[in-house]
């Protein structure tokens, strides 16, 4: 697994993921499916987003820490 999906997985993100995927999967015959699994994709997003803020944000922290 390369290094940057290991940190998302480390931050929660596959449940989201796993959900996401699960309703497309379920609704992949239906035309408006991406409207329904509008609101995973949107969790998916969120989590995705928060977990690389706080990968920079840690990123940040060792940089200062160093000096």
């Amino acid at each position: 697994m390369d290094p940057k999906a290991e940190k998302l997985r480390h931050f929660g993100c596959v449940e989201e993921s796993k959900a996401s995927l699960k309703c497309i999967e379920k609704n992949y015959n239906d035309p408006d499916r991406r409207s329904i699994c509008q609101p995973y994709f949107d969790r998916y997003k969120d989590c995705k987003q928060e977990a690389l803020d706080a990968i920079k944000r840690e990123r940040i922290r060792k940089q200062k820490s160093a000096f």
